[in-house]
């Protein structure tokens, strides 16, 4: 296959409809969206920093500064992905958005299609986020729209960073910058596509409304890898149990 050069600016309409495809294909139907499932089922790698740790004897500091992210990475062989994220952040929604970061990276065709933007780590390749940013903002871009899709955006009233960090499980800073691109939306027949994947959710958040809050009525619809975390809304997004 003939590498592509690193695009000069960020793709934004292209990750746009690979991101509404997504949530299409799998399918993504409840919020807040479920990376640990998503993983699983396309049958990805997934091990957490400390996981890592444990497995080489190398302390999670010294893997941190190996592996050029605090958060997480991702690892590619040719053939096999593997996720590596630091389950000691305390704010879930940081965790939550570094799994979909790592998952766009996978599904924007990076590793694939912009060779020369990988590094050879003892024959496994990762993305040097310091030199290709193009590509750190691409899935960025991807991922926030996964986890806050435009039309669920609109439909639902999630137009405050407050109910948008509740509906979607987003830090602060993530559902910030989530509403200001989602001020340039222009729909799409893509967007139609999604609302119908969402349908059900966009309709049970219709539902007589008590607050934001009663985005809790519904926690059991959740699926159970992120409804037995810990909720508390008033916290910078969710604080999840550690998993050793």
């Amino acid at each position: 296959m003939k590498m592509k050069n690193l695009p000069e600016f960020p793709r934004y309409e292209e990750v746009y409809r690979k991101a509404c495809e997504f949530i299409i294909s799998q399918p993504v139907a409840l919020l807040p969206a479920d990376p640990f499932r998503l993983i699983s089922e396309n049958r990805w790698g997934l091990v957490s920093y400390r996981q890592l740790a444990q497995k080489t004897g190398i302390p999670v500091d010294s893997l941190i500064a190996s592996l050029q992210s605090p958060d997480g990475c991702t690892l590619y062989n040719g053939s096999n992905y593997c996720i590596a994220y630091n389950n000691d952040v305390a704010v879930f929604g940081r965790v939550v958005f570094t799994l979909f970061h790592e998952i766009g990276h996978i599904v924007l065709g990076h590793f694939n299609d912009f060779d020369r933007g990988l590094q050879a780590q003892g024959g496994v390749r990762m993305l040097n986020s310091a030199k290709y940013r193009v590509l750190e903002n691409e899935a960025s871009y991807f991922a926030s729209n996964v986890m806050a899709p435009s039309v669920v955006i609109e439909r639902c009233e999630l137009k405050t960073v407050g109910s948008l960090r509740i509906a979607c499980g987003m830090s602060y800073d993530a559902a910030e910058t989530r509403l200001l691109h989602f001020k340039h939306w222009v729909p799409t027949e893509l967007d139609q596509r999604v609302q119908q994947t969402m349908l059900e959710y966009i309709r049970v958040s219709h539902r007589p409304r008590l607050s934001m809050r009663s985005v809790e009525v519904w926690r059991d619809e959740l699926p159970r890898s992120l409804s037995d975390r810990s909720w508390n809304p008033e916290e910078e997004g969710w604080r999840h149990k550690r998993v050793d």
